[in-house]
């Protein structure tokens, strides 16, 4: 995802970056995801994607990647 986002932000796509990266995480929560509707504390992700949105997170707050977006 790393590599992806750096492709994208030296294709020219700018703040457009921070906007698909977040669509991408939250298309897999949907996806892989498990809640229980109306109770927001009981979002799970599986055990293989629990590090993912804390990736992300980082990801975005890295002072180089915020440089070119």
């Amino acid at each position: 995802m790393a590599r992806m986002v750096l492709c994208r932000t030296e294709t020219g796509d700018g703040p457009d970056v921070l906007r698909w990266a977040d669509y991408m995480l939250i298309k897999l929560c949907q996806k892989f995801g498990e809640y229980t509707k109306d109770d927001p504390n009981s979002f799970r992700l599986p055990e293989n994607f629990t590090l993912y949105p804390q990736f992300m997170y980082h990801l975005r707050q890295v002072t180089f990647s915020q440089k070119f977006f």
